[in-house]
């Protein structure tokens, strides 16, 4: 089998080479013959209508074909034109939308920074306040049962400690024309709260 298949392509072979053989040997008793027939001999074409169409568009003195491929290639150049145009507009549209984003996180980002400012402000503010607070002055405003009822004053918590031991603060309800109370004077708490700094 694989010998019959080296004897086929040996006689294939060995025409092809007779057939170059006639050409040359024709070519050169005859010049007569085109490049084109040689070539045409040589590859084995047939001679159609489509081979007499390839020739004669590669003739370079056909002025139509020139102009033909002339006009192909400023339709090619036109249309990538246009095309660069578009993906200049379309990088110019996107680079718009990228300064806006880049602009807009500029802005965000210095409002955060301000936000995180006056957070850390007022965490100190309500720090000072939580110190204070801690430290708050207390003052009873107290009525004393031998003044009469607008006479009331305000004394010192710890004053008032101080003065009466037994003293406790609570609250006090006062009731009309007495009290549940049997102490000798009513009292209600003010609680100051300090300007806080700036």
């Amino acid at each position: 089998m694989e010998l019959d298949k080296r004897r086929r392509w040996t006689s294939g072979a060995r025409t092809q080479v007779g057939k170059v053989k006639k050409v040359v040997v024709a070519g050169q008793e005859s010049n007569g013959l085109s490049v084109m027939e040689m070539r045409r001999e040589l590859m084995a074409l047939p001679n159609s209508h489509q081979t007499d169409k390839w020739e004669r568009s590669t003739n370079p003195n056909s002025d139509d074909f020139v102009s033909a491929e002339s006009d192909k290639q400023l339709l090619l150049i036109k249309q990538q034109d246009d095309e660069l145009d578009e993906l200049s507009a379309s990088v110019k549209r996107i680079g718009g939308v990228g300064l806006t984003i880049h602009d807009e996180l500029l802005s965000q980002e210095k409002l955060i920074d301000e936000l995180g400012v006056e957070l850390d402000s007022t965490s100190t503010r309500l720090d000072f306040v939580q110190v204070r607070l801690k430290d708050a002055m207390y003052e009873l405003l107290v009525h004393w049962s031998t003044k009469i009822e607008l006479e009331a004053t305000w004394k010192s918590y710890a004053a008032f400690q101080e003065a009466f031991l037994d003293f406790e603060l609570e609250d006090k309800l006062v009731v009309n024309g007495g009290s549940d109370d049997t102490s000798l004077f009513s009292y209600s708490s003010r609680y100051y709260l300090l300007a806080l700094p700036n």
